[in-house]
């Protein structure tokens, strides 16, 4: 048995497969060491993870968002570990992850959409090129996280009709008052934000 798991800011998904066939899928929070440590991410796991018995499994690959160097890996190969005892625990990057998801052993070019954003060039093996992702705050362009920022920065400059205004501030049950405090309490400002864009696929036939 192995399993293998693709990690974002928001979420992880976890196959359980026996050789070519997935047994079991299991949904979690997601947890970048960016912004989680060991012990976090085991009492983060705690919930889904504590009284399951996983000793049949001998390999776990995790693709994982801001696993891009040794010791943020390391973070989260401790934190798997725990709960796989037995495993061989591999920890690499989400980028990595979606390349030899998407294109095999093929050379290609592979993207990533979500609460973040990245693209990378892909020889059939690993990731040969690609430009480095500046996260949060000064990239992730077209990611859940922009847009949601961009509708938030749209709705606080008064630059949305006023029947968008309203209906966000209906369906999505916020006002200027708390909506900052929201944002900048959080951990996670990226993965708030990018709540925001259910709303914007809603209205998506709005030209704002």
């Amino acid at each position: 048995m192995i399993v293998i798991a693709d990690m974002g800011a928001t979420k992880c998904d976890w196959s359980f497969a026996d050789g070519s066939t997935v047994i079991n899928n299991v949904q979690t929070k997601g947890f970048n060491p960016y912004f989680y440590s060991t012990s976090e991410i085991i009492t983060l796991l705690k919930e889904d993870f504590e009284d399951k018995q996983f000793d049949d499994i001998k390999e776990v690959y995790l693709y994982g968002a801001g696993c891009s160097n040794d010791h943020k890996k390391k973070v989260v190969e401790d934190a798997v570990s725990h709960y796989f005892p037995a495993a061989k625990v591999e920890v690499d990057h989400d980028l990595l992850g979606s390349a030899r998801a998407l294109c095999g052993k093929s050379p290609g070019i592979a993207c990533i959409l979500g609460t973040g954003s990245n693209t990378c060039l892909y020889d059939g093996t690993d990731v040969i090129a690609n430009n480095p992702s500046l996260g949060f705050l000064l990239g992730d362009e077209g990611s859940g996280g922009h847009l949601g920022k961009e509708l938030v920065k749209a709705y606080y400059y008064g630059e949305l009709p006023k029947d968008l205004s309203d209906a966000l501030e209906r369906e999505c049950n916020i006002n200027k008052d708390q909506l900052l405090d929201d944002i900048y309490a959080t951990s996670k400002p990226n993965a708030m934000l990018a709540q925001y864009t259910k709303f914007m696929n809603d209205h998506r036939e709005n030209p704002v």
